[in-house]
């Protein structure tokens, strides 16, 4: 998306946004490059829950990894496709 920012202040609100947004313990930032534009991180898509009785069954929990892309008048926000592949048990 178009913006009317500098590259700075483009990963500095990437970054603001993340924290805000994925306020959840196991929702992380995982990697920033201030340099390339890029601030990735791991979030919670859906909590599982872990049975505690016999006729409840455990359900995964479902993350997804989000890719924050910043330059000039710019940013791009990407989303992992294969969230499935990082479906855990916890």
């Amino acid at each position: 998306m178009e913006t009317k920012s500098d590259k700075n202040y483009n990963f500095i609100k990437a970054n603001e946004w993340m924290v805000q947004t994925f306020n959840n313990a196991k929702s992380v930032i995982q990697f920033k490059d201030k340099e390339a534009g890029i601030v990735k991180g791991k979030y919670v898509m859906k909590e599982g829950i872990i049975s505690t009785g016999p006729y409840t069954q455990s359900t995964p929990t479902f993350f997804s990894v989000i890719t924050i892309r910043v330059k000039n008048k710019a940013s791009r926000i990407e989303f992992d496709k294969n969230f499935i592949n990082h479906a855990i048990l916890i």
